[in-house]
C-alpha cells in the first residue's frame, strides 16, 4: 500500500503516453483492466502462491527494488526530462520513506 503513489503515477503516465501517441491501443488497456477484474480471483490465488514461496522479508525485497522509473517510451525534450528528475526524486524519497516504515 505504501507504494501506491508510484504505481498511481506509473498507471497515469501510460495513460498519457498511450493517449498522446498511440490512441488507437486505449482499447488495449481497457481489456487488460476487464481481463483483471474477470479473473481477480485466478489473480489473488497466484498471488497467495507467490507469497507462500518468498524467501525473504518485504523490508530486503523493498530495498533492493530501483526507485528509478523508466520513462523511455515517453520521449525526450525539456518537459519530460523535468518530469523525469521530479519522478526520480519523488520515487527515492518514497523509498526512503517505505524502508522507515516497513520493519518486518
Amino acid at each position: 500500500m505504501v507504494y501506491w503513489p508510484v504505481l498511481l503515477l506509473g498507471e497515469l503516465i501510460s495513460w498519457g503516453f498511450v493517449l498522446l501517441r498511440e490512441p488507437h491501443r486505449c482499447a488495449n488497456k481497457i481489456r487488460a483492466y476487464a481481463w483483471i477484474v474477470q479473473h481477480w480471483r485466478q489473480v489473488q490465488h497466484a498471488r497467495r502462491a507467490t507469497q507462500a514461496m518468498r524467501r525473504i522479508s518485504d523490508r530486503v525485497l523493498l530495498a533492493a527494488l530501483s526507485p528509478h522509473l523508466d520513462m523511455l517510451q515517453t520521449g525526450g525534450g525539456p518537459l519530460m526530462r523535468l518530469a523525469q528528475d521530479i519522478i526520480a526524486y519523488g520515487s527515492a524519497a518514497l523509498q526512503r520513506l517505505t524502508l522507515a516504515i516497513v520493519r518486518w
